[in-house]
């Protein structure tokens, strides 16, 4: 299975084009990213605690070579926004639904 993705986002970075490496519906997904020079490969974990609570585990690995760019680490700002992404999506998901 692979699909593709190019994704156009405000910012210093541009465009981010992601290929989809792996999939497991309701277990896994494994995909490729590359912008500004940098690719980062990425592995999501979901895993059922009970029926209304996901484990979700982020592993990110930067694949080749890569620099600093605008006078920070690279790095230390992608983990950072990851993490606030699924802090994100954490606090979304916990939110009730009116009835």
């Amino acid at each position: 299975m692979e699909s593709r993705l190019h994704i156009e986002i405000d910012g210093p970075v541009g465009t981010v084009d992601q290929a989809l490496m792996h999939f497991e519906p309701n277990r896994r997904v494994d995909f490729i990213s590359h912008f500004g020079g940098i690719t980062l490969q990425t592995g999501v974990t979901f895993q059922a605690l009970s029926e209304n609570e996901t484990e979700i585990q982020v592993q990110l690995e930067f694949v080749g070579v890569f620099s600093r760019i605008a006078g920070f680490a690279v790095e230390t700002a992608i983990e950072r926004s990851t993490r606030l992404f699924f802090e994100d999506l954490k606090q979304a998901c916990e939110r009730i639904s009116p009835s």
